[in-house]
């Protein structure tokens, strides 16, 4: 059964009409100044290739459910949404027919959010379009329902540091709203949304905080309740980039405790419910190179991970890009 999500836009030359959603194959379980992994001031698995973090699965889903622990085995390039520019921030809708994604001309260019449709999932992506929200928008995620698109904005103020917002139904920069109750004196950017729409995880670098963190706010009724640093994942170094898989699990992130710097490699913590706290997180390793990785958005069937390289093989700068395991 097609859930068809339809609003007329009354605003004059608005962008961002809600998608339409096909049902997924897996069920949704019920219950970056910074910028999508990155501040513009640019800071810089086991031997076989698994990743054994304990967590448990999410169980029967009506469709075919990858194994989480399995490793990535198929990885390429979005080809057609890449360009000489940076790509990253790749985030898709429930059926995987539309993304949104953030691009910018280049270093110390601004950032801005842009979406592209495909007719299936085998298809390619379409032309991307631009989403005119706030100055220097980043790091779109949009709602389960498809009517509230959260992201990042430095407004281009006096305030230099990225805080989170949310647009309504037509996504623009007339609809959008500070998300008061997470944003912090310091910088807060690349929100990530629940699949059941129960909680929010961005990033921030508070005041007392030296390096940035992954931070979660739960829903209260219409609103998210003080945002807390969420355990087991942040380290002494930077961790950016939070992408939570649909059963609350299993938490990938972009970290750079590795060898510092903007060397940062992606890594997933798991837990046995959601309930309990993430356990130590673990390099992917069959994703990891000499190169900048960071995770974008991760499949309900736990099956394709979308991510942001500057690796060979794109035009250049950062890219999208698409890891597949079976």
């Amino acid at each position: 059964m097609t859930r068809i999500l339809a609003l007329a836009c009354v605003v004059a030359g608005c962008v961002g009409d809600p998608p339409v959603f096909e049902e997924s194959d897996a069920s949704t379980p019920a219950s970056d100044a910074g910028h999508d992994g990155e501040p513009s001031e640019d800071i810089g698995a086991s031997s076989d290739g698994r990743h054994d973090a304990p967590g448990g699965d999410a169980g029967e889903t009506g469709g075919s459910r990858c194994d989480p622990n399995a490793p990535f085995t198929e990885i390429e390039p979005i080809a057609e949404l890449n360009a000489a520019s940076d790509e990253e921030g790749a985030r898709l809708t429930p059926d995987e027919l539309t993304m949104y994604f953030t691009r910018r001309a280049g270093a110390g260019q601004p950032f801005q959010i842009y979406t592209a449709k495909r007719g299936s999932r085998a298809a390619p992506f379409g032309p991307a379009t631009p989403i005119l929200l706030l100055a220097n928008a980043s790091g779109a995620m949009l709602s389960p329902d498809g009517m509230t698109l959260y992201y990042s904005s430095d407004r281009g103020g006096s305030d230099p540091n990225a805080h989170l917002y949310m647009a309504k139904v037509p996504f623009s920069a007339a609809t959008s709203v500070a998300l008061a109750a997470l944003n912090s004196a310091a910088l807060d950017y690349s929100p990530y949304v629940s699949a059941d729409d129960s909680e929010l995880y961005f990033v921030s670098r508070r005041p007392s905080d030296v390096d940035d963190n992954i931070f979660s706010a739960r829903r209260e009724a219409d609103d998210f309740v003080e945002p807390t640093a969420v355990g087991g994942v942040n380290s002494n170094f930077s961790e950016r980039a939070p992408v939570v898989s649909a059963d609350g699990l299993r938490l990938y992130v972009g970290s750079n405790r590795s060898n510092g710097a903007n060397d940062f490699g992606i890594y997933v913590a798991a837990r046995p419910s959601r309930t309990e706290t993430y356990q130590e997180a673990v390099a992917v390793t069959e994703l990891d190179t000499p190169s900048f990785e960071m995770p974008d958005w991760i499949a309900a069937d736990d099956c394709t991970l979308y991510f942001r390289s500057d690796r060979p093989g794109g035009p250049g700068g950062r890219d999208l890009w698409r890891a597949r395991r079976r």
